[in-house]
This record gives C-alpha cells, structure tokens and sequence, in this order.
C-alpha cells in the first residue's frame, strides 16, 4: 500500500528540514565564495592565459552566455578551488548573506576597476591570447624545451618509482597531452 506522504507529518517534517539544510549550506557556500571571487579577480589585471580563463567562466556565470567548462582544467589549483567556491555560492541571496549580481559588481567594478575589461568579454570573442600560436613561437626557445623535458621526466620518474598516479604532478593533465610534449621534446632535441 502506498503511502500519501501529503498527510504524514513525519514525511512532511522531513522535507522541511532538508530544505533548512539546502538554505544553511547555500549560505555557507555564498560565504565562502565572496572571499574567493576576490581572489579570481584579483588575477584579472595581469592579463595571463587564466585571467583569460577565468574571465570567459566568470562572464558566463555572470550573464548565461556559454563557455567551455574544461577550461577550468587549465587553472591551477588554487583558482580552481575559489572557481568552484563561487559557482556553489553564486545566486544565494537571503538576509545573512548576498553572493548575486552585486557581489561581482563589487568585487569587480568597486574593488578591483576591472569592470570594463571583464564585461569585453562578451563583446570580443576572439580576445583570448592564441595558445597554440604561442606554443608553436615558444617551440624554438630553450625554456620550451626545459618546460617539457621537465614534464616528461617528473612523469616518468613518478611512473618509475610506482607511486600513487592520482598524486602524480600533472595528473590532471590527459595522457596524450603528455605524450604531445614528449614529442615536442624530442623534436627540439633533434
């Protein structure tokens, strides 16, 4: 016999409170993430490839307009943790804590003066730096070469000594982006 959870104070009570814990974790995490969105920002005047990043998903957390997710693959940790600190705590408002629209404009426009570089994201798609023409311009310098020797000997020494791969430096990182840089180390070799 089915029960009519409608009419059961038990089942009721319980909704109730599962909705209070949804609304303290919302505000936790809205906590949390007006700290870290501080954080991201304060990337954003050096122009590197992850203010770049950052920019393209904080722009479109911020108005809806779509942006690659694997992006956030190549940030480093730390701007990765209070990327996902403010995706948690983005929208949350209620009378303790706000993490909405005027949390960026805050962070943003009042604290950093970032405003004008932020919202031209959604004006120049083609603003990001071309990765792959640095690379290849990159190709010819030593330090390309010291980069992905480097790379490819700390993975394989890693690999070598059988230690935990997920701890493993650039583990995050696919295996045939490893394996492209150990191409390009041996081109560069040659």
């Amino acid at each position: 016999m089915a029960r009519d959870t409608d009419s059961d104070p038990t089942a009721l009570g319980a909704c109730f409170a599962a909705l209070r814990d949804v609304q303290r974790e919302r505000a936790a995490a809205a906590r949390l993430a007006i700290p870290a969105l501080r954080r991201l920002v304060a990337t954003f005047p050096h122009r590197t490839g992850q203010s770049y990043k950052l920019r393209s998903l904080l722009w479109s957390l911020y108005n809806g307009r779509p942006a690659d997710l694997s992006d956030m693959l190549c940030l480093d940790w730390t701007l990765r943790k209070d990327l996902a600190a403010v995706m948690l705590g983005f929208g949350h408002e209620d009378k303790t804590v706000r993490f909405f629209y005027a949390a960026f404009d805050e962070a943003i426009n009042v604290e950093a003066h970032q405003w004008d570089w932020f919202a031209a994201a959604g004006d120049e798609p083609g603003d990001e730096p071309d990765t792959d023409a640095t690379i290849v311009a990159a190709n010819s310098r030593p330090a390309m070469l010291a980069l992905c020797h480097c790379v490819v000997e700390m993975c394989d020494e890693w690999t070598a000594n059988n230690r935990d791969p997920e701890l493993m430096p650039f583990a995050n990182c696919p295996l045939d982006e490893i394996a492209e840089l150990r191409r390009k180390a041996a081109a560069l070799l040659s």
